[in-house]
């Protein structure tokens, strides 16, 4: 349920979620002082994020970009909603609102005394033995009837103030706490005794002696909504006596407790861990089969391979067949240049014999049988150069 500011019965409890969430924080309550609520609102938003839960039984909630959410232990109305929701800006003007409910001194329960002495952890004790025998027993048996009518005053004061609380709560909710005060105790002291008469009304005949024997500081601890069931049963059954005792016990509880949350913290974790190395393994399994169910592309891809090594080898054979026609056109071109040059010889040759045959008749013609080698030799020889000329102007016939 969203909060109006016409909600005054709930008060009390929206005074006691925000003192626990903010009560103790020096910075909320300089912002708090200012002209504006501005900057409070802001500081509450963007610093809180966090829960708790409180001793009566209530759970707050903070949300940055919500507000605060209040959990209450009964319901607010008959539509069976039993939280109230407190936007940035309206927590801001409460805190305003109520500055010394909220950063005040925590409001304590009443400490009635103890029953006995020897009950209490800070009773103190009183030495009898420096009086006389008679006066000693007299104020002995007087100090117990005096804590014998506490213990009576207590208990029907508790029920007293319960029916009070049932009187208000049913028709005129939030006023309860209105007239605790109104009594001298505060609204905390008055849900404390509200829930011991809840305590012993769930209790047999025999628990309800047993807790008739203890001071009210455990009867409150046993009393409370969040008191481990183990100790109040423990406590019904007279195994645990004493505040000292319960709150001993207690801890050690707590401390079992967040051991084996750790614990399972931890077994979660691997428990993730090891899901999820399954499910990596499940799937490199499944992505194994797959490839080996794939033999028409590992074909595929030999077929390819051969292409390749085919394509390269036709290129290698093109290369060279067209290295070798290079090479034969070389030489045909070549074989061509040497057919000219005999060609030339020979019309030269013709020429000396036409002009021997006009001239001396001494001049003779003689055929000389040489490879070309020796007749290169035979002209680098001759030194005259008229022989040389001639030598190169030779016939050469091919044998």
């Amino acid at each position: 349920m969203k909060y109006d500011a016409s909600m005054t019965e709930f008060h009390g409890d929206i005074v006691a979620a925000v003192r626990l969430m903010c009560g103790k924080d020096t910075d909320a309550r300089s912002n708090s002082e200012g002209a504006s609520p501005d900057p409070l609102r802001d500081y509450l938003k963007n610093q809180y994020s966090n829960s708790g839960r409180g001793d009566d039984g209530f759970m707050y909630l903070c949300y940055p970009s919500k507000g605060m959410e209040i959990k209450l232990d009964r319901e607010i109305d008959n539509s069976g909603d039993m939280s109230i929701t407190l936007s940035w800006s309206q927590v801001a003007k409460f805190i305003r609102d109520n500055p010394s409910e909220i950063f005040g001194e925590e409001d304590k329960p009443a400490e009635p005394p103890a029953p006995a002495p020897a009950q209490t952890e800070t009773a103190v004790v009183f030495d009898y033995s420096e009086l006389d025998t008679d006066t000693a027993a007299k104020l002995e048996t007087l100090t117990a009837e005096i804590f014998n009518v506490r213990k009576e005053y207590i208990f029907t004061m508790a029920k007293k103030v319960a029916y009070a609380h049932d009187l208000l709560a049913n028709h005129y909710g939030g006023k309860f706490g209105a007239w605790c005060e109104s009594i001298g105790i505060s609204r905390h002291t008055g849900t404390n005794m509200v829930r011991v008469v809840e305590l012993f009304d769930n209790s047999t005949e025999i628990e309800r002696h047993n807790l008739e024997q203890l001071n009210a500081n455990l009867l409150y601890e046993a009393a409370r909504p969040s008191a481990p069931v183990e100790l109040v049963e423990a406590v019904k059954n007279g195994d645990i006596t004493t505040h000292k005792e319960y709150i001993a016990l207690k801890k050690q509880l707590e401390e079992a407790e967040q051991k084996v949350d750790k614990l399972h913290e931890s077994n979660q974790k691997m428990r993730t861990e090891n899901i999820a190395a399954l499910v990596r393994a499940d799937k490199a399994e499944k992505q194994l089969k797959e490839l080996e169910s794939r033999p028409v592309e590992v074909a595929v891809d030999v077929d390819e391979l051969n292409r390749r090594v085919e394509k390269v080898s036709i290129e290698l054979q093109n290369q060279t067949a067209r290295q070798i026609a290079a090479e034969r056109e070389d030489f045909a071109r070549k074989l061509n240049s040497m057919e000219d040059e005999n060609e030339e010889l020979r019309a030269e040759l013709e020429k000396a014999k036409a002009k021997a045959g006009k001239g001396d008749d001494k001049t003779k013609t003689y055929l000389i049988r040489m490879t070309m080698d020796e007749l290169c030799e035979l002209i680098e020889a001759v030194s005259e150069p008229y022989l040389k000329e001639i030598l190169k102007k030779a016939q050469v016939l091919r044998v």
